[in-house]
């Protein structure tokens, strides 16, 4: 009886143990969870964005540097606070934004679970102190939960080595010497050393996803068609799609992906092989004239901005379609909206590539022609002068301007592709 007894108490405590376990877990999770988002806003990155990120890569290209090299890097809140809002919208579409406070570095990140109807969003802050040394987490806070930043880096930590990133984390760790937030709070001024081994596993991470032979079939493919086609007689792009669309592969969205790329890298007159030393051998096929709307460039800025939107995220593709036309504008053939209709066109074809959306298997499978694509371009305003476009338009925010972007998309999603 003595032995019955225990155990029936025992069996109470343990209960009374989990009854009071969920109930604390219950409460953390009402603490962690809110109503409405902390951060809400588009998801694409700004022309200022692209702009600055190319004079960094300008200013600190690895190619001029050696092994050990101790270099100083300066780089803008606001392209912070653009590419980890970029980041933030991959994963499960959500948000975020970085701002400075004196030597203070504020993340917000705001996120919304499915199937939550009455506090569906987690709001995360996080405070990183930059005082010219390596930066130190000082507070972190998931709704109105406030977390130890111990217990935050062993999570992180331990993240880190499950997502398969712990040797670029160290390599990242071992470069960065310093991180402080320049005078103004507008600049983030980041010394760091160094090492090549950096270049080689981003390169490595980028080409992950690629199947070299894939490309290669795609690439052959593409080799074969263009050689038995005259030198001086254009050839649509409508034909040459769904013809590389064909393939013997079980994954038709990942061929998909491959003929963008492929095409991307030929009208653009890149040689994959470079980046992707598994290609040695490539085929580099005959230059032809490939058109959409009779037209060279307008296949070229489709094309291009398909395949950054599937491989890389729409709203990366639009923010290089955009800052592209501002430096014709200043320095090339003009602003064109016509190029614009394109690029924005070929990022949602990309997207929906990207999404693995069945419509575009059914368009590739039919008689395509350049409708089915791309709206008429016949009215919309090109080769304008960057001192006409300022003008007429003044910024890529103003009402004129935006009106004729949301013109170009009313036409774009008026296409039974992109609806």
């Amino acid at each position: 009886m003595k032995i019955l007894r225990f155990l029936a108490w025992l069996a109470l405590a343990l209960a009374g143990l989990s009854f009071a376990l969920a109930l604390t877990a219950l409460a953390l999770l009402a603490s962690a969870l809110e109503a409405s988002p902390t951060v809400e806003r588009e998801p694409s990155l700004s022309p200022r964005s692209i702009t600055q990120a190319r004079q960094i890569l300008v200013q600190n290209d690895p190619r001029r540097l050696q092994a050990g090299d101790l270099r100083a890097a300066i780089l803008p809140v606001r392209l912070a606070d653009d590419a980890a809002n970029h980041l933030a919208s991959r994963v499960r579409d959500a948000r975020a934004r970085v701002e400075t406070l004196d030597d203070l570095v504020r993340v917000h990140a705001s996120l919304r679970l499915p199937g939550v109807p009455q506090r569906p969003f987690v709001n995360i802050r996080a405070d990183i102190r930059t005082t010219g040394g390596l930066p130190e987490l000082q507070g972190f806070r998931i709704g109105r939960l406030e977390l130890p930043p111990t217990l935050v880096l062993t999570v992180t930590r331990l993240a880190i080595q499950t997502s398969g990133v712990s040797e670029e984390a160290e390599l990242l760790r071992r470069s960065i010497v310093a991180v402080s937030v320049a005078p103004g709070g507008r600049n983030l001024q980041i010394a760091y050393v160094w090492d090549p081994a950096m270049l080689e596993r981003l390169r490595t991470r980028a080409v992950a996803e690629v199947d070299p032979e894939q490309l290669r079939s795609v690439n052959d493919a593409l080799s074969a068609m263009l050689s038995h086609r005259a030198a001086n007689v254009p050839i649509r792009l409508t034909e040459i799609l769904p013809a590389l669309r064909a393939g013997d592969e079980s994954d038709g969205f990942a061929r998909q992906r491959s003929v963008l790329l492929v095409l991307a890298a030929y009208l653009g007159g890149k040689d994959l092989s470079k980046l992707i030393p598994e290609l040695g051998g490539w085929k580099r096929p005959v230059p032809r004239e490939l058109i959409l709307h009779d037209r060279n460039d307008i296949a070229q800025h489709f094309i291009i901005s398909a395949a950054l939107a599937a491989w890389a995220g729409e709203p990366l593709a639009e923010a290089i379609g955009v800052w592209k036309e501002l430096e014709d504008a200043r320095a090339g053939s003009g602003f064109s909206f016509a190029d614009l209709a394109a690029d924005r066109a070929g990022t949602r074809f990309g997207q929906l590539v990207r999404e693995r959306d069945p419509r575009i298997e059914i368009l590739l499978a039919g008689a395509v022609v350049d409708g089915d694509l791309l709206p008429s371009l016949a009215d919309l305003p090109e080769y304008i002068p960057a001192a006409e476009f300022r003008r007429r338009y003044g910024s890529t925010d103003s009402p004129a301007y935006r009106a004729l972007i949301d013109d170009i998309d009313r036409r774009i999603t008026a296409l039974a592709l992109y609806r």
